[in-house]
């Protein structure tokens, strides 16, 4: 029997606790109650969000309270609540369930109803308001539906199920092509970038119509093709500085504090939604840090120093973690915490502060966000000179100190509310992030708390040699699915890039060897299930390819393992890489722009460059090789300090890893020397005929 009340009181999470006190019935996903379901014969209404989403909390007080609703659903389903942090396995299945029957991505709340007997999805949606309207169905209304198709013409509902089956099935078979057809292996690559670019908003940055999202993966793509000598590379570089530049000076950005807003409303990135994703800005560091060297901006190594600080300084667990997330709302609504009445800020600011502010956040005319300021940088710091006959210092000054005030006065409203779980796949990224930045931007601090949360992941969440993938209340939580394993080893290999640690070098194998014991497919081979041998079995086991938000696990493992294989000298790891990227590569070659990752682990396979250092000036030909190449070269230094009875003299020493040879070199100039020939030597992507630079 299950509990014929909520039993959300209990749990952990904070998205389950705020449907603590919802009327609903809603239940924990498990096998008792999934076997109360299948004894009752009651469709499954499975209810996936998380805590920091605007439309989960609106579902949440509107469509959950309403007295039809809550009579509907508690008679007549098992509602079970889940939080799509702690189960990505069980969102991934049902948001996959989406665009299989609605043919279109879902988000959040994600609405399914499932058949008890197969766990398969029958109907699917996202947020529903409780009635209906001119725009949208309502939820007392949907449930009436469901009710009557579930228990009308069973054949047609079997034959449905079926087909969802069957739909399921089909998504892990890769693309088939015809026999014969000559291959190009370097055609994926140009096609990525020719497809990004066809999407592309020339006039405000980013790629498609609103809502916009920041996608790291396209622009990451993007940057790394630009430094190509020609058209197709220069036209990626133009774009990937447009839309860097949009967004760094637009709404999606927190101008005060630093850090970005899941994702803009609006074409030109004016109006966020504003809750704050660890993931997202884990993601956005390492490209705006790279950006700022390879297109000499010092507006993106700003950019790159605020998402830092406001990750270190608003989600930190005070321990070395990361919390998950921030919310968009606050007591007072949602974007109430990052919005201004104009009266408030000239009672914040000084007279010149506000007028420099004015012209270079333009408030004027009507307010952009329901009668408030949402503060972006859309003027020029020329506009202000000529407009109030002051020098650009004074701008500077007014700009800086007038930001500093307004952040003093925020911290005064109530506060977003955080969600204090710490996801191992989010953290990784956190420190793939924070240690890429920290090389690139020569920031110790920086490197120092990828440091500590590589630390934190260590003491906490990986235990009894299987890595975990959330910490919250003291407790480690579920065991970890492939983003986990995948996000911490590339994460490890660039800390061991910032700063060698033997620790995180013998972890990096534990995991790898975890991963590799756990996740593959035993039967055919290739790609990593996103679900681990010792998870419960589920409607469906998915192996992740395409690159969203957040990137592919199977992509990023694939990355993973060839890096270290080339670093360890290990043909297990290479082989593993290899049978990934080749059973997929078919589905590369179909979609090439929605597999980032997978191109990048092809790259990493076909196009090794790393250096190994050792000696007692390892560190300072790192950082010379570094200012050199930028992220181009794979470089780790071990510092070897000679010690007062040492026979000889230490000499520092590099190896080259280059394609299939290992070279050895003793001296600064030939090791450049020998990269530069390398490089010179790599395939140009984005054209036939054309020098890198």
């Amino acid at each position: 029997m299950i509990s014929p009340m909520n039993v959300l009181a209990e749990q952990t999470s904070p998205y389950l606790r705020q449907h603590k006190d919802n009327p609903v019935n809603w239940q924990t996903w498990g096998p008792k109650v999934l076997q109360a379901a299948v004894q009752a014969d009651k469709p499954i209404f499975l209810s996936i969000g998380y805590s920091t989403n605007h439309w989960c909390k609106v579902m949440a007080n509107e469509t959950f309270c309403h007295p039809h609703v809550v009579n509907e659903l508690n008679e007549h389903f098992i509602c079970i609540k889940v939080d799509r942090e702690e189960r990505p396995d069980l969102d991934d299945i049902y948001q996959t369930g989406h665009q299989l029957l609605c043919g279109s991505a879902g988000g959040w709340p994600l609405s399914v109803f499932l058949c008890p007997h197969t766990q398969m999805p029958f109907v699917v949606g996202t947020y529903y308001p409780p009635e209906s309207n001119s725009v949208q169905l309502g939820f007392v209304d949907l449930l009436d539906r469901v009710l009557n198709f579930y228990h009308g013409d069973r054949e047609q509902f079997k034959l449905m199920i079926d087909q969802v089956r069957q739909g399921y099935r089909e998504l892990e078979q890769p693309p088939k092509f015809a026999e014969n057809v000559p291959s190009q292996p370097l055609q994926p690559f140009k096609q990525a970038v020719e497809n990004i670019l066809n999407e592309a908003d020339r006039r405000y940055g980013g790629f498609g119509p609103a809502p916009k999202f920041a996608l790291p993966f396209k622009l990451q793509r993007l940057l790394s093709v630009s430094r190509e000598s020609t058209g197709l590379a220069q036209r990626a570089h133009r774009q990937c500085h447009l839309t860097l530049m949009m967004m760094a000076r637009g709404g999606i950005r927190d101008i005060v504090v630093g850090g970005f807003f899941r994702y803009a409303t609006d074409n030109s990135w004016s109006i966020p939604h504003f809750e704050k994703m660890l993931y997202d800005n884990a993601s956005l560091l390492p490209v705006y840090a790279e950006a700022s060297r390879v297109m000499q901006s010092s507006m993106y190594a700003k950019t790159a120093r605020g998402i830092a600080h406001w990750m270190c300084s608003e989600i930190s667990n005070g321990e070395g973690a990361f919390f998950s997330s921030l919310d968009s709302d606050n007591a007072m609504g949602e974007g109430a915490y990052y919005c201004w009445q104009t009266d408030e800020l000239r009672q914040v600011l000084t007279d010149r502060q506000f007028e420099v502010m004015t012209i270079l956040c333009k408030w004027q005319g009507m307010p952009n966000f329901y009668g408030l300021w949402h503060l972006q940088l859309v003027g020029r710091v020329s506009e202000a000179v000529e407009q109030l006959d002051i020098t650009t210092e004074d701008v500077q000054v007014a700009y800086r100190d007038g930001i500093a005030r307004l952040a003093a006065e925020r911290r005064n409203r109530p506060q977003p509310a955080h969600d204090e779980k710490i996801l191992a796949s989010s953290n990784a990224l956190a420190v793939r992030g924070l240690a890429i930045a920290g090389r690139l931007l020569n920031d110790p601090l920086m490197i120092s708390a990828a440091l500590r949360c590589v630390d934190f992941i260590t003491h906490h969440l990986w235990q009894d040699n299987r890595l975990y993938a959330t910490w919250c209340d003291g407790t480690a939580g579920v065991l970890g699915f492939l983003d986990d394993y995948a996000y911490t080893m590339i994460a490890l290999l660039e800390c061991l890039e910032a700063q060698w640690r033997e620790q995180d070098y013998q972890l990096l194998i534990q995991i790898a060897d975890t991963l590799l014991a756990l996740f593959t497919d035993e039967v055919e081979g290739g790609a990593l299930f996103y679900t681990s041998n010792e998870h419960e079995v589920l409607a469906h086991r998915s192996k992740p390819i395409i690159d969203r938000v957040i990137p592919a696990g199977n992509g990023v493992a694939a990355q993973a393992l060839a890096r270290l294989g080339y670093l360890v000298a290990s043909d297990e790891y290479l082989n593993a890489a290899k049978a990934i990227v080749e059973h997929l590569w078919p589905s590369v070659q179909h979609q090439p722009d929605l597999h980032d990752s997978l191109l990048r682990a092809r790259e990493e396979l076909d196009f090794p460059l790393q250096v190994m250092l050792t000696g007692p000036d390892a560190g300072q030909w790192q950082a010379e090789l570094i200012a050199r190449y930028i992220n181009r070269v794979h470089c780790f230094a071990v510092v070897e300090e000679p010690c007062d009875d040492a026979p000889s003299q230490i000499e520092t020493k590099a190896l080259f890893c280059v394609s299939d040879a290992q070279l050895q070199f003793e001296t600064l100039a030939d090791l450049t020397a020998a990269i530069d020939m390398a490089l010179m030597e790599q395939p140009v992507t984005t054209g036939d005929t054309a020098s890198q630079s």
